[in-house]
């Protein structure tokens, strides 16, 4: 680019632009379920599932789950189930992590459902309640992805569990 200022001094320099185009927004849902009564000491499960809901394929698909006082974390487990008209296989690129009491769980992928596939996020936690009987556990996990969403109200679900 040329330019002269007010003063009449002449300048060149140069100008480089980077394109980036934004992402389509997809639409996250989350279910967590969990037993609505274990024993103290027992060990249980929380059952989550996550699907994108239409828009785009969400990419970096994370779900955190705290895990509140009064279990205590044995394991954890994530896959990424596709289904067809033709049938059901596992998507590698699903896993999970465990630190500082919270469940972390990754997909590289989630495409948005259509009239001929689904595509689920199928994660498993295993925990033992350790809380003392009468105490109800109550567990939140969200999920987010590098994509926008267009409907964040359903990004978050919650399960109540009442040690006996």
């Amino acid at each position: 680019v040329n330019a002269i200022d007010a003063a009449g001094n002449q300048t060149t320099s140069s100008v480089t632009y980077q394109v980036v185009t934004a992402a389509t927004p997809s639409n996250l849902a989350l279910l967590k379920l969990a037993p609505p009564t274990v024993k103290h000491n027992e060990t249980f499960r929380y059952e989550i599932g996550a699907a994108n809901l239409g828009g785009g394929t969400a990419t970096a698909v994370t779900i955190t789950d705290p895990l509140p006082a009064g279990v205590t974390f044995v394991s954890a487990t994530a896959q990424v189930l596709s289904c067809t008209w033709k049938g059901c296989s596992v998507t590698p690129g699903a896993h999970c992590a465990y630190a500082s009491n919270i469940v972390t769980c990754t997909a590289n992928a989630l495409p948005p459902l259509s009239w001929s596939s689904f595509t689920q996020l199928g994660i498993q936690i295993t925990v033992r309640a350790t809380a003392a009987k009468g105490v109800t556990l109550t567990n939140t996990a969200t999920i987010t992805s590098a994509n926008p969403d267009s409907h964040p109200g359903n990004n978050h679900s919650t399960a109540t569990t009442r040690v006996r």
